[in-house]
């Protein structure tokens, strides 16, 4: 028998837009993305191995005076499963209502990488998601060349129903709440 994943497992990209939020806070102030696409995605798991993976390159940072905001557009998520990728955006993350994911960290917490040189650590920030705002912590590397073209990835993880998602099941099969969010980007200073 073939399972297919029903219109809740699609709510799991919403984690895929917050993992591009996060992982874009090891960005220093004044940065810039570059050209090279962003890579977002989220995990989420079920039983027997299952995994449901969604992915995004639509990452924008927004700057004012006390914090840099990593901005995903969630009409922008894929699964691989049009109809999945649609009831996800019009049934569990109701892209109409919040068409995007954001994650606020403050400029004054931003690592700041010397010219060829790498750092590491934890963050935090607050996550916008689905209405709701939470603070949340994200491990990060980021490493800057001495041309300052510098380079970040990220990763934390969710629970969706903190964010008043529905936790998805089909046929049985129930992922779990928990969803690991992880990101890259590339930009300038």
């Amino acid at each position: 028998m073939r399972l297919t994943p029903s219109p809740r497992l699609r709510a799991l990209p919403i984690v895929l837009g917050v993992l591009a939020t996060t992982f874009a806070g090891v960005a220093l102030a004044g940065y810039t993305l570059t050209k090279t696409p962003a890579a977002v995605q989220f995990t989420g798991i079920g039983p027997g191995g299952f995994k449901m993976v969604g992915k995004t390159a639509a990452l924008s940072l927004v700057q004012d005076d006390k914090a840099l905001t990593f901005v995903v557009a969630l009409a922008d998520l894929t699964t691989g499963i049009a109809l999945r990728d649609r009831h996800m955006r019009e049934k569990y993350l109701e892209v109409a209502k919040f068409p995007d994911v954001r994650l606020a960290v403050p400029l004054a917490s931003l690592p700041n990488p010397a010219a060829g040189a790498s750092t590491a650590g934890e963050l935090k920030g607050t996550l916008s998601l689905h209405g709701k705002q939470r603070e949340i912590p994200f491990k990060y590397e980021a490493s800057c060349t001495v041309a300052n073209v510098c380079t970040a990835k990220g990763s934390f993880t969710i629970n969706i129903k903190e964010f008043d998602i529905v936790v998805p099941s089909y046929l049985g099969i129930t992922l779990k709440p928990d969803v690991v969010v992880e990101a890259q980007f590339e930009g300038t200073r």
